[in-house]
């Protein structure tokens, strides 16, 4: 990842973390597809977002 994109997602990443409306999971999870070297894909954040099967998104 590049020395802005990095900053970038760290900087959110702080975001989330601070905000608190988030699991710690989630922002893991989400932190290790930033991380990963490979370009991210919006399935990768569907799927840390989507709800368990039977409930609905708020």
């Amino acid at each position: 990842m590049a020395a802005l994109q990095k900053a970038i997602a760290e900087n959110f990443l702080v975001a989330l973390k601070e905000q608190g409306d988030l699991e710690t999971a989630k922002i893991e999870k989400i932190m290790n597809v930033l991380e990963n070297g490979k370009r991210s894909k919006a399935d990768d954040f569907v799927a840390i977002f989507k709800a368990p099967d039977g409930e609905e998104v708020e």
